[in-house]
Formats: C-alpha cells, sequence, structure tokens
C-alpha cells in the first residue's frame, strides 16, 4: 500500500470524554455538544451558542439539506470520528498509510475566557486524543491543543503532549486576547516548538462566543454561506502574515508552521503582496534579514483542497515542497468515500513528483513521521 497521508483530518469529541478526562472541578464549564430544543449546539462555559448547529458539520455533505440538517444529532456523526477501530477501516477504504487528527469541538477551546479551564480542556482532550491513537500509533496521529490563552500554560501542555507521542500543536489563526501570534508573549511558545520540534499547524473555523473572527460583524455564522467562505482564507492571510512579517520565523528558524483548511490558491497573490511590501516598506520590519516568500519556502507548508484550480502555479512558483492535502474527513466539506481518489484524480496531469510530495514527502517533513526515502 502506497505510503500516502491525510495531514488534516478530525476527530468527534464524544461526551465521554468531558465526564472521563475532566476532573470534577472542571465538568460543568468544558465545552461539549449538548441537545438545545431538538438540536446539537456546542456548550462552553455554561453557555449554549445557537448560531449554528454542530452536528450536521462533522456529518460528509451534512450541511447539504436544510431541514435534515435541523434533524442531525451528535449520535449521527460517522463512527470514524470518535473509534479508531472504525477510523482505521476508513484509512483502509481509501488507500491511506496514516491520517493526522485534529479535534472538533477543540477548534473553539480558544474561546474560552478563564486560561486555568482551557487549560484542563486541553489536557483532557490531548489525553484522549492520546488514547484514541493507541489503537494504531504509527497510523493515527493526533495534534494537540494548547491553551495560548495563557502562553506558560500552553508551553507546559505541550511539554506534556510531546510526552504522549501526539504529533505537534494546533493553535487558531484568531488573537487570544488581542494578541496577535507574533506578539512577543508568545516568544516562549515559539522557542519550545523549536526546542522540542514540534510542528505548529495554524486551523481555523468559525466564530463563536469570544472567538473574534474577520467580518464577522458583517457575516455571522446565520449567513453561513458567506461566513464559511472568508473564515478560513482571510484568518490565514493575517496569521501567516504575523508570523512571517512579525519575526516569528527570524528569531526561531527551527520553527516548521503550516497553515490548514484554507486552500492554496491565495497564497501566491499574498506571498507576492507581502514580498512588495517588504521591497517598499521594509525598514519597517527591520528585524527581517529575508523576504517573507524565502521565510515561507523554508519553513512553512500550506494545505491544497482538490476542488482548486491553482495547483499548476503553485508548483510552478517552486512551493511543490510546501504543500500538503488533508481530507477533512468526517467534516460536511468533505469528499467521503472517495477522497484520495478525488485527489488523486485532479493532480493527474501534474508531474508524479507532485503527488509523492504532497502525500507522501511533504506530511513526513512537516510532521516528522519517519516515513523514509
Amino acid at each position: 500500500m502506497a505510503t500516502y497521508v491525510d495531514s488534516d483530518s478530525h476527530l468527534a469529541e464524544p461526551s465521554a470524554l468531558w465526564r472521563s478526562y475532566v476532573s470534577a472541578k472542571y465538568r460543568d464549564r468544558t465545552p461539549e455538544v449538548v441537545d438545545h430544543n431538538g438540536i446539537a449546539y456546542l456548550k462552553i462555559e455554561g453557555k449554549i451558542f445557537d448560531e449554528l448547529p454542530i452536528a450536521p458539520a462533522c456529518v460528509p455533505g451534512g450541511l447539504a439539506d436544510l431541514q435534515k440538517t435541523l434533524r442531525t444529532q451528535w449520535d449521527d456523526v460517522p463512527p470514524g470520528g470518535w473509534d479508531p477501530k472504525a477510523r482505521l477501516e476508513v484509512l483502509n477504504a481509501e488507500g491511506l498509510a496514516a491520517t493526522v487528527l485534529y479535534p472538533t469541538v477543540g477548534l473553539l477551546f480558544a474561546g474560552i475566557r478563564d486560561p486555568e479551564l482551557a487549560a484542563a480542556t486541553c489536557n483532557a482532550y490531548n489525553r484522549w486524543a492520546a488514547d484514541f491513537c493507541s489503537e494504531s500509533p504509527r497510523r493515527l496521529l493526533a495534534v494537540a491543543s494548547v491553551p495560548l490563552q495563557d502562553p506558560a500554560l500552553a508551553v507546559e501542555e505541550m511539554h506534556h503532549a510531546k510526552k504522549l507521542g501526539l504529533a505537534g500543536v494546533m493553535i487558531r489563526p484568531t488573537p487570544y486576547g488581542g494578541r496577535r501570534l507574533n506578539d512577543p508573549a508568545y516568544d516562549g511558545f515559539w522557542a519550545a516548538a523549536q526546542d522540542l520540534d514540534f510542528p505548529v499547524s495554524v486551523h481555523g473555523s468559525f466564530a463563536i462566543g469570544t472567538i473574534p473572527s474577520v467580518a464577522d460583524d458583517r457575516y455571522p455564522n446565520k449567513e453561513l454561506f458567506f461566513s464559511h467562505i472568508i473564515c478560513h482564507p482571510l484568518e490565514q492571510q493575517m496569521a501567516s502574515m504575523d508570523i512571517l512579517c512579525g519575526g516569528v520565523c527570524e528569531r526561531f528558524p527551527g520553527v516548521r508552521v503550516a497553515f490548514l483548511e484554507s486552500g492554496a490558491g491565495w497564497l501566491l497573490y499574498w506571498l507576492g503582496r507581502l514580498d512588495n511590501h517588504f521591497e517598499k516598506l521594509g525598514t519597517m520590519t527591520p528585524w527581517n534579514k529575508l523576504k517573507p516568500s524565502e521565510y515561507f519556502s523554508r519553513q512553512c507548508f500550506v494545505a491544497y483542497e482538490p476542488d482548486e484550480n491553482t495547483i499548476r502555479y503553485l508548483v510552478d512558483a517552486g512551493l511543490e515542497r510546501n504543500l500538503l492535502w488533508g481530507s477533512d474527513y468526517p467534516h460536511f466539506d468533505c469528499h467521503s468515500p472517495g477522497a484520495l481518489d478525488e485527489v488523486k484524480e485532479h493532480l493527474e496531469p501534474m508531474p508524479a513528483s507532485v503527488i509523492d510530495h504532497m502525500l507522501r514527502q511533504n506530511p513526513d517533513r512537516f510532521y516528522k513521521l519517519g516515513l523514509g526515502a
């Protein structure tokens, strides 16, 4: 079987996680999915957010039918989202060697206002995810959540995640407590990621509760068609600007960063714009010695989505070694079954090296999977 890797798929955290892995002190405030008037919504710190039903977002095609959407419950999520044996069956059916797992409820941990609660929540999720992956550690690889609300607690949890054998750490592109990702308060976080050789994945999601998102004042979640279009790529553009132009890559040349679930087509325009401003206004960022595009080429990755038509331009620009692919399983916009076949079909006109880089070599370099040459 080919050693192809899905670099961004998801878990669907079961209710048992919060009962079994969280101490009683925090249990009534940790994020979880609850039934509210017959619809599955997310509850954070005791508040129910009824802007967006969460269960259908975790079912392939789950948002295609409005009436079915409202009836979908958390128990309707495919077993591969919460049962490791079922997830391995999905990998076998797809022909995948491994998958890298990100949370679903955990995408919204950044909205927890209490840093101590955020730390306890991340710790519980990470222990559960490690237990999930213990079914097949070479094939199931989870990325840890860290409480960036408090940088010191984030570093502590990063060390814990490394001991658990997790594959890296995930953060949101949106500011935590008003701090952008290049804020000096996070230097200890970036230093720890570099010292531990731990990749950092920047993964966005909806705006909810206290998590700000670009233009959420104009495009609230109830206008999902509009809000989902912009929430991923525009946030990633700003996060990548902060990391590339804000000195993170210059100060921490050993850090590896991936920008996920936003597509890759925006990248060429964005790197060109950043480089252009560096050329004309670079005196305003004197800490940077290289162009933003050079930092990206050296340290960063972006995830391609098969419905994009820009892959040839990314390859022509020399970014073949910076591309990943994620199925997004089991979320509503994934192509399942047949996710791997879909991406291979779209890459068929490209040189074989592109497929090998995107599906094997690049995830191996980013996550340090040990797949070999």
